[in-house]
């Protein structure tokens, strides 16, 4: 059983009575410890807890490698390592990504590798990553980067090739280019064109151009019909195809590479999304949040993938950014919007959804749909994004939930449901023949899953 947040305009009427939805010198220095035994592999710099040093006086540039790497094998279990580069005053350090391996999960919570914006653990974190997909170079604003290393004791991999090198940060682009954050270079001539040419819209912000227009709740590739589902044993649901709700937003932390995904949410204009507000606890600050749009998989980047950042919290009744605070975090009114940085461009991938007509009535029984990348509990596909048939039901089924702000709906089968990371995803109905966000997926009742909590409030 699934509450959603119900959306003004929407609610649910059954027989009279209303039931509601809702790197020139270059200094490295290394310390990794390692709990295992490995004379397979290369662990210089890993045996030990004292740091070991390296001091590049002639090269401008080296490369780090992780354990195993250069030998062809998979990094060790239960290391921790650490690297500290130095660059001369006056330069920076450029890490550059070669190749990279490292298990892939949700924010990097197996093995992951930290950057570090200074000489410590204790400096401003650039990011942490994992997987397979090479990320954007990394400069940092001092003369030094820290990098850590952590493994656990399941699985290693291929592991990880950086290039490091000592450069002065005011020479990467030509003189006739500007620098994106993410170190790309464009030609000025082409800021506020409408067209992304940094890849994440930062070259577009603040451009005041027209809106893009697209029709709203109208996908270009039509969506699995409940019908055609066969045997649908995925907890989560079953697969979408690819493209058929492009108004489902991932909501990730950009501190996480490749992917540091903790929500859902639905475009609903080419500059908004919309998502639950229980889905900003911890992190309030619009600066720390990226936008995936277009994306079918989690873990590797779609060629129609449209990435933007935040500009703008906004959650009920209407306190914003730095008004935002964790006591104001209502989950009874569990809505909240975000301005994007530039808007997106409408593709065949990346749509929005329409909104219902105010004062909507959603009938009890109405099939609807849920769609996310949240937990799967290990019955797979939790890599890509999943879809479930809900339909609505009478609010008794759906304790603590209130008729004014609420909808509740529930899988009839009973073997799939909302989970964990499908928070502030859509809920769906079709109003003619467009599909119409009725609804923001908010928590499920103690009984989803098992007792697992599923999509309950973090």
């Amino acid at each position: 059983i699934q509450r959603s947040t119900m959306l003004p305009g929407a609610s649910i009427h059954s027989k009279g009575s209303t039931i509601v939805m809702q790197v020139s010198i270059i200094l490295l220095t290394a310390t990794c410890f390692l709990w295992q035994d490995v004379e397979a592999v290369n662990v210089t710099g890993c045996r030990s807890a004292l740091p070991y040093n390296v001091n590049a006086t002639v090269l401008h540039k080296g490369d780090i490698f992780s354990p195993g790497y250069e030998e062809g094998e998979v990094y060790p279990n239960q290391l921790y390592c650490e690297y500290t580069i130095w660059a001369p005053p006056g330069y920076e350090i450029k890490l550059t990504f070669k190749d990279i391996d490292i298990d892939p999960d949700d924010m990097c919570g197996n093995d992951n590798l930290h950057v570090f914006d200074g000489p410590s653990r204790s400096s401003e974190l650039i990011s942490v990553y994992c997987g397979n997909e090479l990320p954007a170079p990394i400069i940092s604003s001092s003369r030094a980067i820290h990098i850590l290393f952590i493994s656990n004791f399941i699985l290693g991999r291929k592991g990880y090739h950086i290039q490091y090198e000592a450069i002065h940060k005011e020479g990467i682009c030509p003189k006739t280019k500007l620098l994106c954050p993410n170190y790309k270079c464009f030609k000025s001539s082409v800021k506020c064109d409408g067209k992304d040419d940094c890849g994440d819209g930062t070259d577009e912000e603040g451009c005041e151009l027209p809106l893009p227009r697209a029709e709203c709740g109208m996908p270009s590739v039509t969506p699995i019909d409940i019908n055609n589902y066969g045997v649908a044993r995925v907890i989560g649901g079953v697969e979408a195809r690819k493209g058929s709700w492009p108004w489902q937003a991932d909501l990730q932390l950009k501190h996480y590479y490749p992917n540091g995904h903790t929500c859902g949410g639905t475009l609903i204009n080419p500059e908004w999304v919309m998502t639950a507000q229980h889905c900003l606890r911890g992190d309030t600050d619009p600066s720390n949040w990226r936008i995936h749009l277009g994306n079918h998989n989690k873990f590797k980047r779609d060629a129609e993938e449209q990435v933007r950042f935040v500009q703008r919290l906004v959650i009920y009744p209407g306190y914003t950014n730095e008004e935002i605070k964790e006591d104001l975090i209502d989950i009874d009114n569990d809505i909240a919007l975000m301005k994007l940085n530039a808007p997106v461009k409408m593709t065949h991938y990346v749509k929005p959804a329409c909104l219902p007509p105010e004062d909507y009535i959603v009938s009890v029984g109405t099939i609807c749909y849920a769609t996310g990348w949240g937990s799967t509990v290990g019955t797979g596909y939790s890599d890509v994004l999943k879809q479930v048939d809900m339909t609505t039901q009478i609010m008794s089924l759906c304790p603590g939930a209130t008729n004014d702000t609420n909808i509740c709906a529930k899988n009839m089968n009973g073997f799939q449901n909302i989970c964990r990371g499908d928070s502030g995803g859509p809920l769906v109905c079709k109003i003619g023949e467009k599909w119409n966000v009725v609804g923001i997926t908010s928590y499920g009742v103690r009984t989803n899953m098992s007792s697992k909590n599923c999509a309950l409030p973090k």
